[in-house]
């Protein structure tokens, strides 16, 4: 049974996680390559969403370390993941502002810092 930052010894979890991981990081570079192709000029929403992106390429990278550097890189790209997702909730509130009330707004922020 592996602990937590332990990478998998057995073969086929190791070939299902790469894949897995390489299914995310490819998916990733599409996404990035459609927003940064529809950019606009001064568009914050367009250079969030690449922002968001790039934050949580990192961890579909860390199968490929061996201890003691795979729990702390899987550890270290977590910390991007979290932030990704963090930021996805801050460009879900700028889509969605103009049609909530103000309080509203504040509560759904609210619950973003709670988070």
């Amino acid at each position: 049974m592996l602990s937590a930052g332990q990478r998998p010894t057995d073969p086929d979890i190791l070939v299902v996680e790469a894949w897995g991981q390489g299914f995310l990081v490819g998916f990733l570079i599409v996404m990035i390559a459609i927003t940064s192709a529809n950019m606009k000029k001064g568009v914050l929403l367009h250079k969030l969403n690449v922002a968001e992106l790039a934050l949580a390429l990192g961890h579909g990278t860390f199968i490929f370390l061996h201890a003691p550097a795979y729990g702390w890189f899987l550890s270290v790209t977590a910390v991007g993941l979290t932030i990704s997702h963090s930021l996805h909730n801050v460009i879900a509130w700028m889509k969605i502002r103009g049609f909530i009330p103000p309080w509203g707004t504040r509560l759904y922020l609210i619950t973003l810092l709670a988070a």
